[in-house]
Parts: C-alpha cells; sequence; structure tokens
C-alpha cells in the first residue's frame, strides 16, 4: 500500500511540473508579429511626425515598431512604435495607434525632453 502512495505522489508532482511548464513557457514566449503591421505602423508613425510634428525624415534617428507582450489584439493597435530622435540620441520615445488608427505618443524613457507630448 505504502508503494501506491508514493507512485501516486510521483505522477501527481509530474503533471504539476508540467502544468507549470507549460503556463510559463506560454506567458514568457515572444508574441507573433505581422510584418505588414509591423511597416503600416512604423510609416504611419513616420508620417504623424512629419505631417503632423513637422519634423524632417533626418530627424528621426531610429524607428521600430514591436508587438507589444501578451497582447491579444491582433490590429494595428497591439503594437508599440519606438522612436529615436537625431537632437536627442538618450531618449527614447513610443507611440502607438488608437482604435480610430490615430497617433498619440504613449510614453517615454530616458532623459526625454524636447518631443515630450504627454506630462
Amino acid at each position: 500500500m505504502n508503494k501506491g502512495y508514493k507512485i501516486s505522489g510521483v505522477i501527481i508532482l509530474i503533471v504539476i511540473g508540467l502544468m507549470f511548464s507549460i503556463i510559463y513557457s506560454l506567458n514568457t514566449s515572444e508574441p507573433e508579429s505581422d510584418p505588414q503591421l509591423i511597416t503600416y505602423t512604423e510609416e504611419k508613425v513616420k508620417e504623424y511626425l512629419i505631417q503632423e510634428k513637422d519634423l524632417s525624415e533626418g530627424e528621426i534617428l531610429e524607428i521600430e515598431s514591436i508587438k507589444k507582450a501578451k497582447s491579444s489584439d491582433f490590429s494595428a493597435s497591439g503594437y508599440s512604435v519606438k522612436v529615436v530622435f537625431a537632437d536627442e540620441p538618450e531618449a527614447i520615445y513610443y507611440y502607438q495607434l488608437t482604435v480610430e488608427d490615430k497617433v498619440e505618443q504613449s510614453g517615454y524613457a530616458g532623459n526625454a525632453k524636447k518631443h515630450k507630448e504627454i506630462p
């Protein structure tokens, strides 16, 4: 009888371990990105910066669209666009597209000063 409890305990521990490893891998895996949406969001933000904020292409040092982690949104609003400006290379600004397809600044990092749109 004692041997049966040990085997049952080992099986239960294996099942629990498998469940935790599956949950962990689902929560830490990279979100799958759509290349078309990456291009679209980058172009939309670039267009916004040039047309609405009167910047030139040369003032934009880097622009990169990234799928938001753990986002189940498969539209353009499920992406965050990272922008680095030539006159402020130590700062990173983040933009996103709203459900209405409008560009808005969603945050910043580093020593951001010149291009802040949000307090």
